[in-house]
């Protein structure tokens, strides 16, 4: 399969009050840079992507990617965009799995964060 970065396929989108929701970060990510800079900083925690399936059924863009941390481990990351009525996409859902992958993942986002 071709290389990508998972929710940057959708970067380009995006409506300007677009939100994010994942299971790395607590609460949402709201506004089109904000969601820009979280996905580019997730995408540089997992620089090593392969895309798995893409599919847009009706409103929704499907994305499944296997993904591997610059440490290493294995992540899998879906993402869903749902597109408004003029056909932008206004809201993101992305989930990583494993949880253990995930929380370390969360944990390197936090620390950049907190860097920053």
């Amino acid at each position: 399969m071709s290389r990508s970065k998972d929710g940057a396929l959708l970067l380009s989108e995006l409506t300007d009050d677009a939100v994010l929701r994942s299971n790395l970060f607590k609460g949402p990510v709201a506004g089109r840079e904000a969601v820009k800079h979280m996905i580019e900083a997730i995408d540089d925690l997992c620089p090593r992507q392969t895309l798995v399936y893409r599919h847009r059924v009706g409103n929704r863009e499907f994305i499944l990617t296997d993904a591997v941390t610059r440490s290493g481990e294995r992540v899998q990351m879906t993402t869903v965009g749902i597109r408004d009525d003029s056909g932008w996409i206004g809201a993101i859902m992305m989930d990583h799995s494993p949880p253990s992958a995930a929380a370390r993942v969360a944990a390197e986002l936090e620390a950049q964060s907190r860097a920053a």
